[in-house]
Formats: structure tokens, C-alpha cells, sequence
């Protein structure tokens, strides 16, 4: 196993350090610190005598006091975020589009310490893999890292539970990497950096390797170089407000008063708690929900002080005697010589900054679904994208009859590999006539396009923008190898009849060479002015996997009505070695509609394995599905294909859809 440094965030830092490269502005920054004052935000947690949280507060039943002196309150946000429960799914269904337009949530690192030894690291995966089936909600995004492994190691921000129990799954314990209190600085500082607020770190270990209180004594001159790595990790979490809670995995018993001190000093310098000599996890899994879920944002300006490292301490009162605060007493000063060699962040147009996100961006509502077909040739995979944009929010001006708006549509691709590929840029002036204005305000914008990527574990960014506003979407696509197995089938595109409406525009996104990322350098190719041309089934040809196959354009709505009609396409690889010397044999495709595992609706079609290909060297089939009759509810889709004489299990993909009233 060879060991890399901070393996799981490693393409997260490829993109926000490629789009400082090329990016111009910078939206919806965290708290900074700015030359005259310092803006300070932290969390409140307020509860009644009886422990419940209290909602419905105001600025004004709050102050804060900085070193005894009152503070006016500049900044105030309540938030709350319930933990939304993930309806009852089948096995291996899982929805297949990305969107940026669902309830806000909790974003949370999971840093797995390799401090923890190998037998206790089983405990970890277990105690992890609860926390993420029963308390990490549909609206939450997290990530995985870890101190050792390969580079397949660890997960970027996903909320797919699936993805992030893998990474999980791979926790083996027992690491010392060289480097360990810098990777530390760099994940909270990339942590502190990404835009947005709701942040906080799950760090299971062992040990903490440092002393908070030296952090909070701190008075200035030099530091150890571990003990500067750690002054800079709490530094950068306590002014990126984020909240940490270290997590024991041990069980009760498992620490000393010592190193129990260490995990709670973390704890208090960034207003986290410390589960520690403890087995009661479910406990702490429903604390930390709670506490992250039911809060208040409270941000005072300081004045002008030298950086000299020091805890500056503060304090959030409550007026009114019944409630109870909890909220971290202060922030740790950057050194002044860090601040000074650190690199400000750079300047980007709206775009780019939603580009550089490695989380979902809101501006422009968008869904993503990017499905893998086998290329012709080659070892790469055809990656067909479809995006739709909601129309209201494009910011679209009426002239001489005709409405018009700049579109912009930017993507690119990173692996688990810290490879990230060329990113693409599109714009057109779209002017659109008055009846496809009507048509895309209630159909909607889509866009379609084909990336070329190769097997393996991707995510997949998109942004786009128009005038002022901006949205991005990050997609967690898995490429299969498509030659390794007799029988492969594709992803699945799936079309209805509502999908004709609206109008489609068509991107050329071919070409470009991929680079290896080493944060912070991460140079990529970017493949500007291409523009975007109006989709129509005459003219899109064989640009597209699907192309001449479906009656509309892929769509990402999985809400159906049941005058509708579904249709699916997907591609079926035969890779038999023998076929030329066995006797012909069917090869089917079934689209299944199931409702609690009972099928509703079914359709076939079959090839035979010496029929005509496809340009893939696939068997295309195209399988339609009325949904005239269904009742309103929930529902799988199932594709199944199978075929004759070969020794193989049939292969599935199982999408969830909700057939409306």
C-alpha cells in the first residue's frame, strides 16, 4: 500500500486551485479579516433550563462582550435544518441526477486520524457507517479523509451514502504521515475557504498530538514546528467559524485525563464538544445533529489588532435569564508572518467562483444527470451530460420582440486519481422568439453535451451563469470498465413526453489533454470560446450516445404524470470472445416498473448476438413504458439485461421515480 498525503481531498484542491489560476471574481466568501476591522462570526446554540433548543430568537436578545468590552452586533442569521429522512429505497437504486436546488444542510469533514490502531479502526467504520445511516439527512453533504492509503482512498463532498460508506469501508488505522500537523492546517483551511456556513469536522482519533491550552496561552515567540502546524489548523477553524468535534472511538475507559483534556480543549477553542471514555455514540450522533441543526450566526466587528497569534476571547450572552448559551469564547489569531505569506484568494467572475465550489452552488437551479456509454475505440467511455436550467432565473430582456440574455455553461471533470481534465467554456447570445420564451418558462433550458473520461471514480462540476447570477452542480459518476466482463450494459438516458418541450442547446466538449494535480499547482487546460448551437434531432448526427434513439433529448425530472410516456435507452456489450464460433443467441432488455418489488408494467426487446452493432460495438435498445393507469407513488425503474448461453447474472440499473397525480 504506498502512502500519499491527504489522499481524499486531493481533486476538491485540484479545482479550487485550478480556478485560481483562471478565474477573475469571487462569490459568497466566508468570514475574512479585512485591513481596518475584524469580522468575527461565530454559532450560538441556545436552549431553555430543560435542554431544548429555542427557535424565533432576534439580534436583540443577544450581546457580545470582546475582552470585557460590548460589541455591536452586526451580522445575524438564524438557521434551521432539520435532518431531512431519505425515503425507503430497493437495493442499488439510487437517483441518477444532481441538482443544487434542494433544502440547505449540514456540510461536515470526516477526518480519520491514523493515531487510531488497527482493531479499533473497525470499531470506527462501524460507529461511522451508523452515523451515516441514521443521522446524516438527504440535504446534507460530507467528506472522507484520511491519513494513509491509496489515492483511491477517502471521498470528496458528496451526499451520496453509498460513496462515503465506502471510503469509510477502507479506514484501516495505524498511519504516521510525515507531514501530519500541515495536512491538518491544509484540510481546515480548505474547509474555511469553501463559501457558505453550516461547516463542521468529525475527527475520530485517537490522540490529538497537541495541546489546545498551549494554543490559548499563547503570547507570542517562536512555536515548534508541530505546534505552529496546529496553532495555524485551530487558527483557520476558528476564523472560518467551523465547528469540531473530536470523536474517541474507543469506548469507555479508552484515554487518559490527559489526553481526555486535549480532545475537549479542541472542542472549546471552536465551540464543537468532545466525545471521549464514552459508549454512548448514538447519543453523541443525535447531540451533534441537534446542535448543528437549530442555531443562530451572530457576527460582531472588531477593531484593528496587531497578529500576533494570540486567543483573543469574547463572550455571547443571552438577555433573557431562562435561556441558555452555548457558543465558542473566542478565535485564534493568524501569525502575522503565515498571513503575510499566505496568498490572498483570487478575484472570479460569478462563474468561475461556482466552478471553484466543491459543493453545490444556488444562484441558477439546475439538475445533472451524466450517463457512461462504452466509446468506439479506445479505453475512454462517452459521458453524455444533460443539463436543465431553470428559466426564471436566467436574466433574460425583451428587445425589438425578440428576449435575449448571455449564457454561460462551464465543466470539467476530476478522478480519484488527482487527475483533473480540461475544463470548458460556453457562451452564446441566446435571443429567443416570444413563443420559446413561453416555452422555457414552463419547459425550461436544457443543455447536452459529451465528455470523453476513463474508468473509474469521477465527480463531475458544471456552473453556469446569466448576468449576475450563477449555479453549479457537482455529479458523482462511476465509469465501469465496459470490456472487462462477457455481458456490460451502459448507464441509462431516460426520456418522457414532456421533454420535447422547452428548447435544447447542444455544447461541443471533445478534445483537451488531462493533467496530474499537486495542490497547490494545479494547471489544466481550459478550452474557451466554444459556443452553444441549437439542438435538433436532424442536426445532432451520431454526436451524442443517444442521438437517433430517443423521441426527445434526455431529461433530469423523475416526477412523471400518467398521461405520459417513459422511454429509456441503453446500450448492452456483448464482449463473448467466442461468438463467431457458437450458434446465435437472444440477447434481451426488459424495462420493469415496480412498486414494493411487484412489477406494474413491463417491456422487452431482444437482439441477437450476430446482429448489426452500434458504433460502440454495442446493441442498442430502446425501451418504451406508458405510464396511462399508474396510481400516484413512488416507483423503481428497473432495466435488466441478460442473454442466452452466456453463464452470467442479468445486469440492472434501478432508478427511483414518482409518478404524480
Amino acid at each position: 500500500m504506498r502512502r500519499v498525503r491527504a489522499p481524499a481531498l486531493c481533486a476538491l484542491a485540484c479545482v479550487l486551485a485550478a480556478a485560481s489560476l483562471v478565474g477573475q471574481q469571487r462569490a459568497d466568501p466566508p468570514p475574512t479579516f479585512r485591513a481596518s476591522v475584524e469580522v468575527v462570526e461565530v454559532d450560538v446554540y441556545v436552549t431553555d433550563v430543560g435542554g431544548n433548543p429555542v427557535s424565533g430568537l432576534t439580534a436583540d436578545d443577544f450581546e457580545v462582550f470582546e475582552n470585557g468590552q460590548p460589541r455591536p452586533i452586526t451580522v445575524f442569521v438564524p438557521v434551521s435544518i432539520p435532518v431531512i429522512a431519505r425515503e425507503p429505497a430497493w437495493a442499488d437504486a439510487e437517483s441518477d441526477v444532481a441538482t443544487n436546488s434542494g433544502p440547505d444542510g449540514r456540510t461536515f469533514m470526516i477526518i480519520l486520524d491514523g493515531s487510531v490502531e488497527p482493531g479499533t479502526a473497525l470499531r470506527s467504520r462501524h460507529l461511522l457507517r451508523q452515523f451515516i445511516e441514521e443521522n446524516f439527512g438527504e440535504n446534507d453533504l460530507a467528506a472522507v479523509v484520511t491519513d494513509q492509503g491509496l489515492v483511491t482512498d477517502g471521498q470528496d463532498f458528496t451526499n451520496n451514502r453509498r460513496l462515503l460508506m465506502t471510503a469509510i469501508d477502507k479506514f484501516a488505522g495505524a498511519g504516521a504521515p510525515d507531514r501530519y500537523f500541515r495536512d491538518l492546517r491544509d484540510r481546515i483551511d480548505l474547509l474555511a475557504r469553501m463559501p457558505g456556513h453550516r461547516k463542521a469536522i468529525l475527527w475520530v482519533t485517537s490522540a490529538i498530538r497537541f495541546d489546545p491550552y498551549d494554543i490559548i496561552d499563547y503570547q507570542g515567540g517562536l512555536l515548534a514546528l508541530g505546534g505552529e502546524g496546529a496553532h495555524a489548523a485551530m487558527s483557520a477553524a476558528t476564523r472560518g467559524n467551523i465547528r469540531i468535534y473530536p470523536i474517541s472511538p474507543g469506548g469507555a475507559g479508552d484515554v487518559g485525563l490527559e489526553t481526555a483534556m486535549d480532545f475537549r480543549g479542541v472542542a472549546e477553542i471552536t465551540g464543537g464538544f468532545a466525545h471521549v471514555n464514552s459508549n454512548d455514540f448514538a447519543g453523541t450522533w443525535e447531540r451533534l445533529v441537534r446542535e448543528t441543526g437549530t442555531y443562530y450566526i451572530l457576527g460582531f466587528e472588531s477593531p484593528l489588532r496587531p497578529k500576533q497569534g494570540r486567543y483573543v476571547r469574547f463572550d455571547v450572552k443571552a438577555k433573557r435569564p431562562d435561556l441558555v448559551v452555548k457558543a465558542r469564547p473566542g478565535y485564534v489569531e493568524q501569525l502575522e508572518y503565515i498571513r503575510k505569506t499566505t496568498k490572498p484568494e483570487p478575484e472570479r467572475t460569478p462563474v468561475a467562483a461556482a466552478l471553484a465550489n466543491p459543493v453545490a452552488v444556488r444562484g441558477v437551479p439546475m439538475r445533472v444527470n451524466a450517463t457512461a456509454y462504452r466509446r468506439a475505440g479506445g479505453s475512454h467511455a462517452a459521458v453524455a451530460v444533460t443539463v436543465d436550467l431553470d428559466a426564471s432565473a436566467l436574466s433574460f430582456q425583451e428587445r425589438a420582440g425578440q428576449f435575449t440574455t448571455n449564457l454561460e455553461i462551464r465543466h470539467l471533470a476530476t478522478d480519484e486519481r488527482n487527475t483533473i481534465y480540461p475544463e470548458f467554456r460556453h457562451s452564446t447570445a441566446l435571443s429567443i422568439s416570444p413563443e420559446d420564451h413561453r416555452r422555457l418558462t414552463g419547459d425550461g433550458l436544457r443543455v447536452v453535451f459529451q465528455v470523453d473520461l476513463p474508468k473509474g471514480r469521477h465527480q463531475i462540476r458544471v456552473a453556469s451563469a446569466s448576468g449576475d447570477r450563477a449555479g453549479s452542480v457537482v455529479y458523482d459518476l462511476e465509469i465501469p470498465d465496459f470490456r472487462d466482463k462477457p455481458l456490460v450494459m451502459s448507464g441509462v438516458a431516460l426520456t418522457s413526453t414532456s421533454a420535447a418541450g422547452g428548447v435544447t442547446l447542444q455544447a461541443d466538449a471533445r478534445g483537451g489533454k488531462s493533467a496530474r494535480c499537486r495542490p497547490p499547482r494545479c494547471p489544466t487546460e481550459v478550452r474557451s470560446g466554444l459556443t452553444l448551437t441549437r439542438w435538433t434531432p436532424r442536426a445532432s448526427g451520431a454526436s451524442l450516445p443517444w442521438s437517433g434513439t430517443l423521441p426527445a433529448p434526455p431529461a433530469t425530472i423523475r416526477k412523471f404524470s400518467p398521461a405520459e410516456t417513459l422511454t429509456a435507452f441503453v446500450e448492452v456489450y456483448d464482449n463473448n470472445r467466442r461468438l463467431d464460433k457458437e450458434p446465435a443467441y437472444a440477447i434481451d432488455a426488459t424495462a420493469t416498473l415496480r412498486a414494493g418489488g411487484e412489477p406494474i408494467r413491463t417491456v422487452t426487446e431482444r437482439r441477437v448476438s450476430r446482429d448489426p452493432r452500434r458504433p460502440s460495438g454495442g446493441h442498442g435498445f430502446t425501451l418504451s413504458l406508458p405510464l396511462e393507469g399508474v396510481p400516484p407513488g413512488t416507483y423503481m425503474l428497473e432495466i435488466e439485461a441478460r442473454a442466452a448461453r452466456l453463464s452470467v447474472d442479468p445486469i440492472r440499473r434501478r432508478i427511483p421515480i414518482r409518478v404524480t397525480e
